[in-house]
């Protein structure tokens, strides 16, 4: 063959091959981090073109080289300001090594139909086995029980206790209490218990129930989760019930009317029908009116009554008047402008009557009521929320 036909071939072949596949495209390709565990791991992977390679003018893959030579593509680099980087997630079942590679195409070359990938030096990861789970005891509950059991349509407040079985140390795990929703794909999370001690422990839970039913409820345990778990998995108790049945219909309260006004008669007061009988005042007690010897306020007893008279003018002013030093604070009751008084006096040695008054004024006619206690009696916080029921519901009806 003759030399210009054989240069003639040389330079043809030569031309086939475009000048982008003869240059240098990559500077450096890198992963973070190189050495992960088996299961579920992220990796960012970042590559560095060379100074006279442009990332606008050309698409970047990352590959994943198999053992057979063929290549996977986990997804296109993103340009991030110059910077070509993409996070891939590998599920890895065993220890080994994963090799990548990262492979450029131009974007829209002039003269190339089908441009072949510049490849880039292959990265190595490094895959180890990961730690194994710590095993779970078979049986971390040894009892959930709800009190009450039984609750009605309403509100409703229950109180959960859960017991640990023994070698569990309470401090490394967390304990919350779940409810279990038919046909709903995840269960309501309700709290984490509290811890009580001694492997026990207690979370409080306020039901409001429209209709009854059943609740299902259970409690989970999730162990503090050691560097190579990432999520560990719950142990469950055995289920826990509790009945909904249908409240009864509320009843109107009942009212008594006696010195010009009617008011309710709180749950746990009896209206005093002596005092009633005799014309005296409005009188509630709840304590079957068995006053100890000398007409005494029982240890628990607390006595409401109420009387009315002429509309005073001034009424704060002489009331801060009559009892210096002591608090008047201005309130309402059912609306009525009203006026609260608090009062202690010792009637005997070692006893001491709490005497909480309001002085009321409506129409033409003020009213006082006013409930009595022993001071420092357990039963105050129920005195008072009485007392208050009371003026809550306190209507003039005129008269004396």
């Amino acid at each position: 063959m003759p030399r210009r036909l054989v240069w003639a071939c040389c330079m043809a072949a030569t031309a086939a091959i475009p000048l982008w596949a003869q240059q240098r495209v990559f500077q450096s390709v890198k992963a973070t981090p190189d050495r992960i565990q088996t299961g579920e791991a992220t990796v960012t992977v970042e590559a560095a073109l060379a100074q006279n390679v442009a990332a606008s003018r050309m698409t970047v893959r990352l590959e994943r080289v198999q053992a057979d030579g063929s290549a996977q593509n986990l997804g296109v680099f993103r340009n991030e300001g110059g910077r070509l980087t993409l996070a891939v997630t590998f599920r890895e079942a065993a220890p080994g090594r994963i090799q990548l590679r990262a492979a450029a195409v131009p974007a829209s070359p002039a003269m190339v139909a089908m441009p072949r990938p510049v490849y880039s030096e292959p990265v190595f990861i490094s895959v180890t086995q990961a730690a194994p789970e710590p095993a779970q005891p078979a049986q971390v509950f040894r009892s959930l029980r709800a009190a009450p059991d039984r609750i009605q349509t309403g509100e409703a407040t229950v109180t959960v206790e859960a017991a640990l079985v023994a070698g569990i140390a309470p401090g490394r795990v967390t304990v919350r209490l779940e409810r279990l929703v038919p046909n709903a794909r995840q269960p309501e999370a309700l709290g984490n218990f509290r811890d009580a001690g001694g492997g026990r422990f207690t979370i409080a839970v306020t039901f409001r129930e429209p209709t009854p039913g059943r609740i299902q409820l259970r409690a989970a345990a999730v162990p503090s989760a050691p560097a190579a778990v990432a999520a560990p998995r719950p142990s469950y108790s055995d289920p826990v019930f509790i009945t909904v049945s249908q409240a009864p219909p509320a009843r109107p309260p009942v009212t008594q009317q006696a010195r010009g006004f009617r008011a309710a008669i709180p749950d746990g007061f009896v209206w005093n029908t002596k005092v009633a009988e005799a014309g005296g005042p409005w009188s509630v007690n709840n304590f079957r009116s068995q006053y100890l010897r000398g007409g005494v306020v029982p240890t628990g007893g607390c006595e409401i009554e109420g009387t009315s008279g002429p509309a005073r003018l001034g009424a704060a002013e002489q009331l801060r008047k009559d009892m210096p030093g002591v608090t008047v604070r201005e309130a309402t009751a059912n609306g009525h402008p009203a006026l609260r008084v608090q009062q202690d006096e010792e009637v005997a040695p070692g006893l001491t009557y709490r005497t909480l008054s309001a002085y009321i004024s409506a129409g033409q006619s003020t009213y006082k009521l006013f409930a009595t206690f022993r001071a420092g009696d357990g039963a105050e916080a129920a005195c008072r929320a009485a007392f208050d029921r009371v003026l809550g519901s306190f209507t003039p009806t005129g008269g004396r």
